[in-house]
């Protein structure tokens, strides 16, 4: 005997969830938490079929909502182009700041016998997430420090490194690109690693990067800035929302010279990286905490769950 269903899919769960708050009378809520019409690749259709049904699914289950969440603006925007009809609000997840603080600060170090911070990507390795443009930002990065005099006689001890966290479908061709930029000695990727581990690699790192442009939100992004990490990332729907908006480090699509300054930028100025690093994790704190959000949900269930519980009740008694 619910008050309210809150549904975070459109698979068959939320579909068991559409089923009973009809069947019942019982208020629903969506969140919708994936662009899918960005992944139309894993689908066995043509695109445009898979897009039409994709679009016609998902309006089931926005226009059958008392409310549909949106994870950002951007999003909230997009809806509204799509045919979403029912209310909506902008509200992004929260995060439990403390599992991302207080990190070992050398773990990449001990790890990989690195004698400095490196740039760090943490997420799925799919196409979609445009990890080929951060390595190609890299190449740039390091063919400029090579040409400055103090570094053209030293090794790969001397040069930036890159950690890449997690695994997909991606990984072997990005694996062949970083060896055709002969990178291999200063790209690393690490596979899967547990989630509690993930402040260890972010207090162990000097700056974020993150390209992906297909995001509802950018929540590893806030995961890195919540640790303390500057951010430097393609600006995209969602992503844009995950930084701060007078300070940030974020760039045009296509613009990987551009992303290269600013790891250069990082790379020789330390104090510059360790600011930005405070300035976005009081940035989270603000925006992405759990106490934050989990007061805007419970203002929305409580109001939710007793107008449309009266309503229902007006309804049968007429």
């Amino acid at each position: 005997s619910p008050d309210l269903i809150h549904i975070h899919t459109p698979g068959t769960v939320g579909l068991m969830g559409l089923i009973y708050a009809k069947l019942f009378k019982v208020p629903y809520m969506f969140t919708h938490h994936t662009l899918f019409e960005e992944y139309l690749t894993y689908f066995p259709f043509p695109s445009s079929l898979s897009k039409k049904l994709i679009l016609a699914w998902m309006r089931l289950f926005w226009n059958n909502s008392f409310l549909v969440v949106a994870p950002s603006r951007k999003v909230s925007q997009r809806l509204l182009e799509q045919g979403c009809k029912a209310p909506f609000k902008v509200i992004p997840s929260g995060l439990h700041l403390d599992s991302f603080r207080n990190g070992q600060r050398d773990k990449l170090q001990k790890e990989l016998k690195l004698s400095d911070k490196p740039f760090l990507y943490v997420g799925r390795v799919a196409y979609e997430k445009s990890i080929n443009f951060i390595i190609e930002a890299f190449s740039v990065l390091n063919a400029k420090l090579k040409n400055e005099d103090k570094l053209t006689e030293k090794g790969a001890e001397a040069l930036p490194h890159l950690v890449i966290i997690g695994d997909g479908p991606a990984r072997a061709d990005l694996e062949k690109l970083v060896d055709s930029k002969d990178l291999s000695l200063l790209v690393h990727f690490l596979g899967w690693r547990k989630r509690e581990e993930l402040k260890d690699y972010y207090a162990s790192s000097l700056a974020f990067v993150f390209a992906s442009e297909t995001e509802t939100q950018g929540l590893v992004v806030a995961e890195a800035e919540a640790a303390g990490l500057p951010v430097i990332a393609v600006k995209a729907s969602g992503v844009d929302e995950a930084l701060p908006q007078e300070e940030n480090l974020s760039v045009d699509s296509g613009k990987i010279d551009q992303f290269a300054q600013h790891m250069y930028e990082l790379w020789k100025d330390r104090k510059k990286a360790q600011e930005m690093g405070v300035v976005a994790s009081q940035f989270v704190e603000d925006n992405f905490s759990e106490k934050t959000v989990l007061a805007k949900y419970q203002n929305i269930y409580d109001s939710l769950s007793l107008s449309e519980k009266s309503r229902f009740s007006t309804e049968n008694k007429a």
